[in-house]
């Protein structure tokens, strides 16, 4: 889950920069929305892996 935390960290990031950035904002703001993204992606994966039936 190293890979979450680097996601969330970056996430975080982008929307410092945004809000230090304000002309650039739109983009940091989408950077953002990526990196949440992949976030959720990841979250929706593990959760997949981790409710798979054992096999017998």
């Amino acid at each position: 889950m190293k890979e979450l935390q680097t996601y969330r960290a970056m996430e975080s990031l982008c929307r410092q920069r945004a809000a230090h950035f304000p002309e650039e904002s739109w983009k940091h703001l989408a950077d953002a929305e990526m990196w949440r993204h992949k976030a959720m992606d990841l979250i929706a994966e593990h959760h997949v892996e981790c409710n798979q039936p054992e096999a017998a």
